[in-house]
């Protein structure tokens, strides 16, 4: 998948690293502390040095995003995941990278902006993308729900990840209105449902399927 994919991730990384330049562009301009995180009101409760501020956050998003994709090279059986998701894997460090990092200038230099309402929203959309695409992943070891028994069957994969695709479609819709309505206590209950209600029925769908001689 690396040697098919080089050049896309190394345009790839250098997108995650954009917020650096436009940091040192307006080194002057940065406070000596900067926040780095936000409260459920939408207001900085997290401080750090605007060194950290310009070039932490996105070198430690180029670190997960390398993590990412390396991990998902070695899976053997990477070929199921399928075109669009991989795409997806590929792109999703870049947007936060550049969606979040020039949220925080933008706040620091003054613009009437709400961060939660952002951060949910952009959670909410990849939720909705990640639920048209878990329907069409086959089997593989780092890609969806790998639970005991959907790598099992793949039957129980297909259907479990039917299921949690729905959930998360759901689950975005559910954030996005949570956003526009300034209800964040919203979002833990919301994200919840994604993981437990498909794992539950991938191990209810094993106890009814599974020959008994197993």
């Amino acid at each position: 998948m690396l040697k098919q994919n080089k050049w896309k991730l190394l345009a790839t990384s250098l997108i995650i690293l954009v917020p650096i330049l436009v940091g040192l562009v307006l080194w002057p301009k940065l406070p000596d502390t900067m926040p780095t995180h936000f409260g459920l009101d939408g207001t900085a409760d997290g401080w750090n040095g605007k060194g950290f501020g310009v070039f932490g956050l996105p070198l430690i998003l180029l670190g997960a995003h390398l993590f990412c994709i390396i991990l998902t090279s070695a899976d053997p059986k990477s070929q199921n995941i399928g075109r669009k998701p991989i795409a997806l894997l590929f792109w999703l460090m870049p947007i936060v990278s550049l969606v979040m990092n020039m949220a925080i200038y933008a706040y620091i230099l003054g613009t009437r902006i709400n961060m939660l309402f952002i951060c949910i929203c952009l959670v909410g959309i990849m939720e909705i993308v990640l639920g048209n695409y878990l329907p069409k992943v086959q089997q593989n070891y780092t890609f969806g729900l790998k639970l005991p028994w959907t790598l099992h069957d793949p039957e129980n994969w297909n259907r479990t990840h039917r299921l949690a695709g729905r959930c998360s479609i759901i689950s975005g819709v559910i954030l996005i209105v949570t956003a526009i309505l300034n209800t964040p206590w919203v979002v833990v209950i919301s994200l919840c449902p994604n993981v437990l209600v498909p794992t539950l029925y991938s191990f209810v769908y094993d106890l009814r399927h599974r020959p008994h001689h197993e």
